[in-house]
């Protein structure tokens, strides 16, 4: 998230895209690639974006965290606390989602935007024989 506000300021780009200010697209695009080492930090956009997903280690202790969350929840609503509880709780979850949401969106985007490159690439890779193909 750092690299997508801070470096890239992805939240320009998403305003122009709401309020059809397309000029503004533009100038965000322009800005974005001459910014200093610009290259570097959408290769460590997406190369993070691509380790997101968890490995089957770390899967293997959702089952006793969501049954534990649960087993929270229900005794929760069973003390009668369930309203309190939500009151204080739905908008920093609502806030976690938008984040996470955005972050999703971010390495999607930068998974399309590179997936022409890399098609070319294999393309190219493939066109070119092989040196133990030689002999």
């Amino acid at each position: 998230m750092f690299i997508g506000f801070a470096v890239l300021h992805l939240d320009d780009l998403a305003w122009a895209i709401q309020a059809r200010a397309w000029p503004a697209a533009q100038d965000w695009l322009r800005q974005t690639f001459e910014a200093p080492a610009a290259a570097l930090w959408i290769y460590l956009a997406v190369t993070v974006g691509q380790t997101m997903l968890p490995s089957r280690a770390d899967r293997r202790a959702w089952l006793p965290l969501a049954l534990l969350g649960i087993a929270g929840i229900a005794l929760t609503l069973w003390a009668g606390m369930g309203p309190q509880l939500a009151a204080r709780l739905l908008p920093p979850a609502a806030a976690a989602l938008r984040i996470l949401a955005s972050a999703f969106t971010l390495t999607i985007a930068l998974d399309l935007g590179m997936a022409p490159i890399l098609i070319l690439l294999g393309r190219a890779a493939r066109a070119v024989p092989s040196p133990r193909s030689r002999r």
